[in-house]
């Protein structure tokens, strides 16, 4: 029999062992790319961008206009840029605020080919 070493299942089998799991002792075991966030991701093409605005045409065909976050994240071919420097074409992901799907506070582009 395999037996798989994770996290998860030390803390439920410890907190068996003691009699009782706690939701905290699971959810700090939980590896921090299990937890999952409210935020919206949007991906497609740049359209424009600047005026602390940018407009994707997401991946099917939609258009979205975002505002964008004074303290965005904005990358181009994994540098840092200005909104400004953003072409059209370019391929972008737009990860908005948690309760805000109208705000940009990350933007991933990479440029045309």
């Amino acid at each position: 029999m395999l037996i798989h070493r994770s996290p998860i299942l030390f803390a439920v089998l410890a907190g068996a062992a003691a009699g009782f799991v706690s939701m905290n002792a699971l959810q700090a075991a939980r590896p921090a790319a299990a937890v999952v966030s409210e935020a919206n991701t949007v991906r497609g093409k740049i359209e424009t961008a600047g005026n602390k605005k940018i407009t994707v045409i997401d991946d099917q065909q939609d258009r979205q206009t975002f505002d964008v976050d004074s303290g965005a994240k904005i990358t181009l071919d994994g540098k840092n840029v200005k909104l400004d420097e953003l072409t059209a074409g370019a391929s972008v992901t737009v990860m908005t605020k948690k309760g805000n799907d109208s705000l940009a506070v990350m933007i991933t582009a990479e440029s045309p080919e």
